[in-house]
């Protein structure tokens, strides 16, 4: 028998042409690489039938073994391995697929192809673990979790925690929810994965860190809960206050009151000496004296400052008794004027301060609008005003040589002088030329 090839694309025989085949004569025919004549066969005999050669059936298959069964998975049973041939790998009981990024189901069994090339592909892992089918509790803000949305496996923990200045429920800062060997998450308590406004840890130390406070309560800090500043000791903050108090909330901690800050006390009033006048007298309310607390320093009667003031304050500063202000002296004054001769009221006035008067305090007097300064003999005097001093023994006197008189404007001061009796009004006398003018 003639007219036979003895290769194409899918396989080879034996075949030569110089061979006469006859009736019930065969070749052998072998599959090329990549192709089949069944599972595992690749050589089919050929048979020379009524002149006819029998079919060469090689078909394109996935020759190699496919992938072995991982770890708690059963090794496949599979009878055909031809393009598109699926192979099923089945987990061992209670196992379940493993479940990673590029295979998100979870599976009891793995399908594995023959693809176009004749290569087995996997359609998913092949290893199986135990896990939890379902998903761990779901998380929303406040609450928060780590769990990436794909492992589930058994022995894998997700962490809950909450927002910033949030606690569980539990007043615990983190729970783990873990797969456990019942293939089930742990179990939790009704609202044991919420969050409550709080905290564990108290605010940073306040600021200047002489604040000198401890804090009275204890962690934890809840939403709307106060915590106390109290200074340390017998301290008193310059309010008088030994305590202050911050509020936590959602936002946060409030903030301290920036007037708050401890400081130490005193019990007694402070001690003054002086170097210069007498020496006054120290008076306040009761101790303790804190800062900003101020007691009274008081001249001795009939004395005063040459401001002529007769108290000055003493704050209590952060360094104890702040000293006496030295330019507060007291010193003899009075609160009288001085007594002025009455003609002296008739013509003149007195310009200067108010009382009280301290040592040393100037009076000026001076003439009134239509009246001239003039010396006893009735004569101008060189200044249009003198002046008194009020000394250890009083007042000085008026200056006798200046007097306030009536100015005549038609013929000049022609006054003869001006006697000032201690018991009778002052007398005037004045030229005789003048007393036919005088109204």
């Amino acid at each position: 028998m003639l007219g036979y090839s003895g290769h194409n694309q899918w396989w080879n025989t034996t075949w030569d042409n110089e061979t006469v085949y006859i009736d019930g004569t065969s070749v052998n025919a072998t599959c090329d690489y990549g192709y089949q004549v069944e599972l595992g066969l690749v050589d089919q005999e050929v048979i020379c039938e009524n002149g006819t050669w029998s079919s060469v059936e090689c078909y394109a298959a996935c020759v190699e073994l496919p992938p072995p069964a991982g770890e708690n998975m059963l090794e496949p049973i599979y009878t055909f391995n031809g393009i598109g041939a699926n192979i099923t790998y089945i987990c061992n009981d209670t196992f379940t697929t493993i479940v990673n990024e590029t295979f998100p189901e979870t599976l009891p069994e793995t399908i594995v192809e023959c693809s176009a090339d004749s290569v087995w592909v996997p359609k998913g892992p092949l290893t199986c673990t135990p896990m939890c089918l379902d998903d761990p509790p779901n998380a929303s803000l406040p609450l928060k979790y780590n769990w990436d949305g794909i492992n589930r496996e058994v022995g894998f923990a997700v962490e809950y925690s909450c927002e910033p200045n949030y606690l569980l429920s539990t007043l615990n800062l983190s729970r783990n929810i873990s797969c456990e060997e019942s293939r089930n998450w742990t179990a939790t308590e009704p609202g044991e994965l919420s969050c409550i406004p709080g905290v564990l840890d108290p605010p940073p130390s306040p600021s200047p860190a002489s604040i000198a406070a401890s804090i009275l309560e204890s962690p934890p800090y809840l939403g709307g809960g106060n915590l106390t500043y109290v200074c340390d000791g017998d301290k008193l903050s310059p309010n008088g206050t030994n305590s202050t108090q911050i509020t936590f909330n959602v936002s946060g901690w409030s903030s301290i009151d920036p007037e708050f800050v401890c400081y130490n006390v005193s019990y007694t009033l402070p001690v003054i000496n002086v170097t210069e006048g007498l020496l006054g007298t120290v008076a306040g309310p009761a101790p303790p004296y804190f800062v900003s607390s101020t007691v009274n320093y008081t001249c001795p009667e009939g004395t005063m400052s040459t401001d002529g003031e007769t108290v000055t304050l003493i704050p209590f500063t952060p360094d104890g008794w702040a000293p006496l202000d030295p330019s507060f002296v007291c010193l003899e004054g009075t609160f009288m004027p001085p007594v002025l001769p009455a003609a002296a009221f008739m013509g003149g006035y007195l310009i200067g301060a108010v009382p009280p008067f301290p040592m040393g305090s100037v009076l000026e007097y001076t003439c009134s609008e239509g009246y001239l300064s003039v010396k006893r003999d009735g004569t101008p005097t060189a200044d249009s005003s003198t002046f008194l001093t009020y000394q250890e023994d009083g007042w000085t006197d008026l200056d006798p040589d200046f007097n306030c008189v009536i100015e005549m404007r038609d013929h000049g001061p022609v006054l003869e002088s001006i006697v000032v009796s201690a018991t009778k009004k002052c007398k005037i006398f004045v030229a005789l030329d003048l007393i036919s003018n005088l109204p």
